[in-house]
């Protein structure tokens, strides 16, 4: 689901919001994956931390699925 290219990054924080509600959830790695199958739009927000608690900048991707 999500993925960086960081060599800082320690851990991947991401959120789902829309039609899969996730609270906070924390990967440890530089890789997060998650099932997203209800129809509808997620958005997910996202954003990376190394070991000191630096932050990157959050982005947000809309993921739509229907049939």
């Amino acid at each position: 689901m999500s993925k960086t290219e960081s060599p800082a990054a320690t851990e991947i924080h991401y959120i789902l919001t829309g039609a899969k509600e996730q609270e906070e959830q924390v990967a440890n790695g530089k890789e997060a994956k998650d099932k997203i199958e209800n129809l509808g739009r997620t958005v997910i927000t996202a954003w990376t931390e190394d070991g000191r608690g630096y932050q990157s900048e959050v982005i947000t991707k809309e993921i739509k699925i229907d049939n």
